[in-house]
């Protein structure tokens, strides 16, 4: 087959005999199994679209941060100064930089912990988990900003504070662990994108309030101006749901399942008792199949049944016993 595509037809111009002989060889090598780490693979953007956690997590990290430069950036810094104004404070910039020093200690202080659960604890349920509490903190902060109330406005910015921190810390890690390590490089510089392209909407609209209403802005304007941001919240909170398994969840389930069928076949029908044999050869056959997956990547072979007795996986029949 090598030889073959080698003696291709002339080209038809300038370099097409190459790509054509190039393209061939790949798929050649890679059908023979000899293809080099990488070879004929789709590096675009696109490819890394069809992994349904990256697309999820771009949409969740992007809305967040349109949200977010809404309601909860410069406008915000706004609204806590107008606020403390209307409340007679002789020092209105002092209370907003109590309230932005709250915001950070907070992310300061759950760096850590964070951090430390997200590589003990399953990433995608810290994800999900996230988002109830954003909703928390979302309500919180609405209703804060529609009463005036200072305490309540606190507490809002505390329990955001914690989401975006998860949001941030286990983000990257589940990231990672839904592509390949060549490929990590170029998602992170995508989530970069990202993140700016979320954090420019909410300036851009404050440009263009600016420049039809003035800067003058009331405290009554900013309470629409705030909560219709957080309006946006329900068109994020259900892609958190959409967060489906790494394929190192589906690997560990897997060996779970395989190690299960070996107990449950080799149980005591017939006055076979369980053996430990079928259990570990069950248990290898599965770190077998994980570390080395069939070439379609559709199929794995299934665990032989123990060679000491018992029920195959599937049921049936006991095989028999060594001699004795």
């Amino acid at each position: 087959g090598r030889d073959q595509v080698l003696w291709a037809p002339a080209p038809r111009g300038p370099g097409h005999g190459r790509r054509t002989r190039g393209r061939a060889l790949k798929r050649v090598g890679a059908m023979a199994g000899d293809a080099a780490p990488g070879q004929g693979e789709d590096h675009s953007i696109r490819d890394l679209l069809r992994i349904r956690n990256v697309k999820v997590y771009y949409y969740i990290v992007t809305m967040t941060l349109v949200i977010w430069s809404f309601s909860f950036g410069g406008t915000f810094d706004a609204y806590l100064l107008e606020l403390a104004r209307s409340r007679g404070d002789k020092e209105p910039n002092q209370f907003v930089g109590s309230v932005e020093t709250v915001r950070g200690m907070v992310a300061l202080v759950l760096a850590w912990p964070i951090g430390v659960l997200s590589d003990r604890w399953n990433r995608r349920r810290l994800l999900q988990i996230s988002g109830l509490v954003a909703t928390v903190g979302i309500l919180t902060l609405s209703l804060g900003i529609l009463a005036d109330s200072v305490v309540v406005i606190f507490i809002g910015v505390i329990i955001a504070a914690i989401f975006l921190q998860i949001l941030m810390s286990c983000g990257n890690a589940f990231l990672a662990d839904c592509v390949p390590k060549s490929r990590l490089t170029e998602v992170m510089t995508v989530q970069g994108s990202l993140f700016l392209l979320g954090y420019s909407v909410g300036p851009l609209v404050q440009m263009g309030l600016i420049a039809f209403v003035g800067d003058e802005w009331s405290v009554r304007f900013l309470h629409i101006f705030l909560v219709a941001g957080f309006c946006m919240w329900p068109l994020v909170l259900p892609a958190f749901l959409l967060l489906e398994k790494t394929p190192a969840e589906r690997d560990a389930d897997l060996q779970r399942s395989l190690v299960a069928n070996a107990d449950t076949g080799g149980g005591s029908e017939g006055g076979i008792q369980p053996n430990a044999a079928g259990t570990a050869a069950a248990a290898a056959a599965a770190a077998a199949a994980i570390a080395h997956p069939s070439p379609d990547g559709q199929s794995l072979p299934r665990p032989d049944p123990s060679p000491l007795g018992g029920h195959p996986p599937g049921g049936g029949q006991p095989l028999p016993g060594p001699p004795s």
